[in-house]
């Protein structure tokens, strides 16, 4: 008989950078996680605030991150509003956050486990009950 000896230094949980913006984990790291059954943490699911609205193209910005972080201008460019104008159409189309539809996708999606989410200063972008993903299909969209 065979006994499996559980390896005390096994991964269990793998941090990615997964958004509706960056998306390149989905490629190879996500889909080897689901084969390894490790657990998949995204951080800044939000992009740095670019997925609540508060950036929008050829518009100020609309909070102090929003016009102080170095780092998301780095990160993210034009096009990436291409991004935040679909999201912005069906949370609009919805009536609710920008945020509760980029976090509701991503728990929709196979393989993610629980996203790192900041807490948020401004309680009009995050819904006040639990997030509930809801159907993507071409039948539900706005």
């Amino acid at each position: 008989m065979a006994v499996r000896v559980q390896d005390p230094y096994q991964c269990v949980a793998a941090t990615v950078a997964d958004n509706l913006v960056y998306r390149e984990e989905e490629r190879e790291m996500i889909p080897l996680c689901r084969y390894l059954g490790v657990g998949v943490i995204p951080w800044s699911p939000l992009a740095r605030g670019l997925l609540t609205g508060s950036r929008r193209r050829d518009q100020p910005p609309a909070t102090v991150r929003a016009a102080t972080d170095q780092y998301a201008h780095e990160l993210y460019s034009a096009a990436d509003f291409d991004t935040v104008d679909a999201l912005l159409t069906v949370a609009t189309a919805r009536g609710i956050p920008p945020a509760q539809v980029a976090l509701a996708w991503l728990l929709a999606r196979p393989g993610i486990t629980a996203p790192i989410a900041p807490p948020d200063r401004n309680t009009s972008t995050m819904p006040s009950r639990p997030y509930r993903p809801f159907s993507t299909s071409k039948r539900s969209r706005a």
